[in-house]
């Protein structure tokens, strides 16, 4: 087990994730009653998330140099 920074420290972390948690399922309701009430998606359901995904991290990126002449 790691070393706490300070006393308490494990619990505040689950209460950020379950807050965390809370607000994107709180975003998600708002955005499927939007969809519900105006028959159409909001606009920022289609935004793309402006950090990379976990999948898109997984990738592996082939990087490929020029060849010396």
């Amino acid at each position: 087990m790691s070393q706490n920074q300070f006393p308490g420290e494990e619990e505040l972390v689950h209460k950020l994730q379950l807050h965390s948690k809370n607000v994107a399922l709180k975003y998600q309701r708002g955005l499927e009653n939007y969809e519900r009430n105006t028959g159409h998606k909001h606009p920022l359901n289609n935004m793309k998330p402006s950090s990379p995904t976990e999948d898109e991290l997984k990738k592996e990126v082939r990087v490929e140099f020029p060849e010396k002449k």
